[in-house]
């Protein structure tokens, strides 16, 4: 991860994948296997980890495919390879720091319930969360979550 990210720099980079590689439906929910294949990456069933080839290709391993998960360990991709031009051998990426463990949860908040499709999903279902859950394949203690950091701006401010 690099050293200094901030919050806004989070959402910029998920924002601009969204606009780039056009992977949420017309309800906003987020085809992350497809968004992973264009990144050249694959998610695969296995202990929770991300591996990073030579070659910059990727696999996302979770236990039981959770869409929160894959779009997690994809943050730490996005914002820790990709974002920091890195390459060389096989990176294997397991959690060890807090500021990373929050820019991916950001990450992952932002690519599976894009502010814009959350605000109307909750005026729609008017503040249902298992509904609002429902929408964007997450459980509703993560919508209840997105919907409090979205309400009240709590981010991660500036992460380190």
């Amino acid at each position: 991860m690099p050293v200094d990210v901030s919050e806004v720099h989070v959402r910029t980079v998920a924002q601009c994948l969204t606009l780039t590689h056009a992977f949420h439906d017309e309800n906003g929910r987020a085809d992350l296997r497809l968004l992973v294949q264009r990144l050249n990456g694959t998610v695969v069933a296995g202990r929770p980890q991300l591996t990073v080839g030579d070659d910059g290709t990727f696999t996302i391993a979770t236990l039981h495919g959770s869409r929160y998960e894959t779009a997690h360990f994809l943050g730490h991709y996005v914002l820790g390879f990709l974002d920091a031009g890195r390459s060389g051998p096989a990176l294997v990426w397991c959690p060890t720091t807090i500021s990373g463990e929050r820019a991916a949860n950001l990450f992952a908040d932002e690519i599976l319930m894009p502010p814009q499709f959350f605000h109307d999903s909750v005026a729609a279902h008017r503040n249902d969360m298992r509904s609002i859950a429902e929408q964007f394949g997450v459980t509703p203690l993560t919508a209840r979550m997105r919907s409090h950091r979205l309400r009240t701006g709590a981010g991660i401010a500036s992460v380190r």
